[in-house]
């Protein structure tokens, strides 16, 4: 168990739903796809959930976060992989996001 006083991390996959579906082109086939959300891992340090889920909420600027699909992977940033670690390492404040993926779409 941890204490709200604890300084925690994790890598957040977060899932967002678009407010209208968006068309993507496949550039490998030149089809268009109509996508409704996306999902993209957000790494983030923090004292508690709820700041964290704050910080992440603000980040989040085209659709919609459904919290209950997110999925939250407590870890620590300097025994991950090499990805995570420059990632974490690279970021100057002691709390925030300090990683974010690309979108991954989905219809």
């Amino acid at each position: 168990m941890h204490s709200e006083s604890t300084v925690r991390h994790f890598l957040l996959n977060v899932l967002v739903q678009l407010p209208k579906p968006l068309e993507i082109c496949d550039a490998a086939n030149s089809e268009t796809t109509a996508v409704v959300g996306y999902h993209v891992i957000k790494g983030v340090t923090g004292m508690s959930r709820n700041e964290m889920q704050f910080l992440v909420q603000q980040s989040v600027t085209d659709g919609e976060i459904i919290w209950k699909k997110c999925k939250w992977n407590e870890i620590n940033p300097l025994q991950h992989n090499e990805v995570i670690e420059k990632a974490y390492q690279k970021y100057s404040q002691p709390f925030g996001i300090w990683y974010q993926s690309g979108r991954i779409f989905f219809p």
